[in-house]
């Protein structure tokens, strides 16, 4: 068996764009999909996958993202491959055509072993040095400096940094709101800058390796070189298998304020506390329940700074695939598509207005 799953991020989808969301989200899924049929990994599979969103305009990730506050774009990638704990970053990159492509070079090369007179091969490049390094490897990038200051920029995103721009310069002599989130005027004129829409995927193949993925153009209006849960390891993706003694495995990618999933080190401590999961008896299997989710609400408790979501994927109750998701947030985008399922299943899940931010909505499915 295999499957794949996505996210579109945890933060606010405009009902109005339910259809755009769902075709993006149908059509990456099948992408995926469709690399595990042929046989691919699931390394393979969550590469593919993200690289469609990032070439969605939909999407917070590649093409589209949001600007930083010099009006351009920098983007933050990561990948894990599960069955050696490998692993690829770019963080703050500019002029990647598909940063999770590069993040997945850096991955693939760090198993080559050291570089001439011994020196070691990152696994982590930022910013213009990312962008040589891509270049020099042969990817697709923007082919000088100031095509890359344009590089990912659409009518909207651009319409989105002047309309911040102009808030922006209206408030700067209004203090910053000391309130924690609600629905009064000066907290609604800033949630927008809390918004988080990174893109993710997750996946295990025929042969029970899990792979995850994650890419994010980072918040709106950010400081130039601010890097974000996406790049980070540990905070945006994660993932662990093994086929013996048994099969067990688990994969997660994360969305949301970089800031604290970075700090919770999320994706991390939700994979790790699920992997140990020990489903022996009905009455550890309710504890083991209880004990998860204590893990995913105990990062979610200021509700201005901690908005987030993940989706994850597991066989560790009693060896059933399970499909996880869950956020904070107004909403969150998500589908999946396995061996065993002629369509992909689509969702985006929402809160009720009063709740946004405070609980914390949870969804699963076995496959």
């Amino acid at each position: 068996m295999w499957f794949v799953g996505l996210h579109v991020g945890a933060g606010y989808h405009s009902p109005d764009r339910n259809d755009e969301y769902t075709e993006t989200i149908s059509r990456c899924c099948r992408g995926g999909g469709t690399v595990l049929r042929d046989g691919g990994s699931a390394l393979d599979c969550v590469v593919r996958t993200v690289a469609l969103l990032e070439d969605s305009s939909c999407t917070n990730a590649g093409f589209g993202s949001n600007l930083t506050l010099d009006g351009t774009v920098e983007c933050d990638a990561s990948v894990m491959d599960g069955t050696d704990g490998a692993f690829g970053s770019v963080g703050a990159a500019p002029g990647l055509q598909n940063p999770i492509c590069v993040a997945a070079q850096l991955l693939l090369d760090s198993r080559l072993g050291p570089l001439p007179l011994g020196r070691i091969r990152p696994i982590f490049l930022a910013g213009s040095g990312a962008w040589k390094w891509a270049l020099s490897r042969g990817l697709r990038v923007a082919h000088s400096v100031a095509d890359f200051t344009q590089w990912h920029i659409t009518e909207e995103s651009r319409n989105h940094w002047l309309e911040y721009s102009a808030e922006m310069a209206s408030a700067a002599s209004a203090p910053f709101p000391s309130c924690k989130y609600c629905h009064c005027s000066s907290c609604n004129a800033a949630s927008h800058f809390l918004e988080g829409d990174t893109v993710g995927a997750i996946a295990y193949d025929a042969s029970g390796n899990a792979a995850s993925a994650v890419s994010s153009g980072g918040i709106p209006m950010k400081y130039s070189g601010r890097i974000g849960e996406a790049a980070h390891y540990g905070s945006g993706c994660w993932a662990q298998s093994r086929t013996l003694p048994t099969r067990r495995y688990v994969a997660t990618s994360t969305t949301g304020t970089g800031e604290q999933l970075m700090v919770s080190l999320l994706a991390n401590k939700v994979s790790t506390a699920v992997y140990s999961l020990d489903f022996s008896s009905p009455q550890q299997h309710e504890a083991e329940e209880s004990n998860l989710v204590d893990v995913g609400e105990c990062q979610c408790h200021d509700p201005l700074t901690n908005y987030g979501g993940l989706i994850l994927v597991t066989n560790v109750d009693y060896g059933r695939d399970q499909f996880v998701w869950a956020h904070n947030t107004p909403s969150m985008g998500f589908g999946f598509l396995s061996s065993k399922m002629k369509n992909t299943r689509v969702g985006i899940s929402r809160l009720p207005d009063s709740k946004e931010g405070e609980a914390v909505c949870f969804g699963s499915t076995f496959l």
